[in-house]
């Protein structure tokens, strides 16, 4: 086994130490080395990629950053700029810069990034979407909504029925995204099938991976969100009310209380409350999301209208009509509000 090969083992198997040691005796072999094989050519961006990582993981920051901006360059001559590989590495470098709250440096990264991928990879393969997802935590965190806004619109069809109930996520430092995305990938899958047992086991796998991101990572919120309807669709609702809040906390961390992401889980959490006739627990939440949605997107909006016949749904199941009637009469009333405006 080659010494790269070595080093991306132990990186898989978070033996850091190893994984430096072995990668770095690479770097120095082919650093200045010159080669006619492209294939060969490609093992020194690769190993200060994954050497990079390995520096990420130990919260080495500055020599993580050096190392994506040494790779580059070198990808752009050995692949070519508007190579996938150039694109993951300066998606990787962007996250990183994004992790340190370096917003400004972190925005044309992944605008170069998703240009490149969405070109090469087209529109709907999971790579693109990941990375627009990325660019639109960065404009979010910017306060840049109407461009967050476009990029979400864009996307959304893009992400297919599969991704429905997928929050945004973002590269953590130190997440191996193929890895992550392998076990998300096929857990969603089982969660379709009804297959839980092993839709628990690929998405456990992946928040492992997640949590190496730390935790305000927004991988970690995403798998554990899905984890949650592992949970909750074989009704262990205490599994999946604790994985539920956990998702919810890191998205309230990153994102802030008012966050679009953040008014869905809570309405899934209330959603899971009314199921167990935990009304009381509930009813505070759907108001939550009203009031908020109502403040941000003007009282007559079709989300809005969808959020009151979530409430009244539950004002009807726990036999409170009168309330029922009421709210789903608003509803209605935005419902035709916007058929008419169309």
């Amino acid at each position: 086994m080659s010494l790269n090969s070595l080093g991306t083992l132990y990186l898989a198997q978070n033996n850091l130490p190893k994984a430096e040691t072995h990668l770095k005796r690479v770097i120095e072999m082919l650093d200045g080395a010159t080669s006619s094989d492209l294939t060969s050519e490609r093992y020194l961006p690769t190993a200060m990629d994954n050497l990079a990582v390995v520096y990420r993981s130990q919260k080495k920051f500055d020599q993580s950053e050096a190392l994506y901006k040494r790779a580059i360059p070198i990808w752009e001559k050995v692949a070519g700029a508007d190579d996938p590989d150039t694109a993951t590495s300066i998606n990787n470098l962007a996250a990183l810069y994004y992790y340190e709250r370096k917003y400004a440096e972190a925005e044309p990264l992944f605008v170069r990034s998703l240009a490149i991928r969405e070109k090469k990879l087209g529109l709907n393969h999971p790579e693109v979407i990941n990375n627009a997802n990325n660019l639109i935590l960065v404009y979010r965190a910017e306060k840049k909504l109407a461009e967050a806004e476009e990029l979400s619109k864009k996307f959304a069809s893009a992400a297919g029925d599969a991704d429905a109930d997928a929050l945004p996520i973002l590269t953590g430092a130190g997440v191996d995204t193929d890895e992550w995305s392998k076990h998300v990938q096929t857990g969603r899958e089982h969660l379709k099938e009804q297959r839980f047992a092993e839709a628990e086991t690929e998405l456990q796998l992946a928040v492992k991976e997640a949590e190496k991101g730390g935790v305000e990572d927004r991988r970690l919120a995403a798998t554990l969100f899905n984890l949650g309807h592992v949970y909750a669709k074989q009704k262990d609702y205490g599994k999946a009310e604790t994985t539920y809040k956990r998702s919810l906390s890191i998205c309230e961390k990153v994102c802030g209380d008012k966050d679009k992401e953040v008014l869905r889980t809570q309405t899934t959490l209330a959603k899971l409350y009314t199921e167990q006739k935990k009304y009381e627990l509930a009813e505070p939440l759907f108001k939550h999301v009203i009031a908020v949605q109502e403040k941000a997107l003007g009282r007559n909006h079709q989300e809005v209208a969808d959020a009151m016949n979530n409430l009244a749904a539950m004002y009807s199941e726990a036999g409170r009509k009168s309330e029922s009637a009421s709210y789903e009469k608003r509803a209605k009333s935005i419902d035709a509000k916007n058929t008419k405006a169309q």
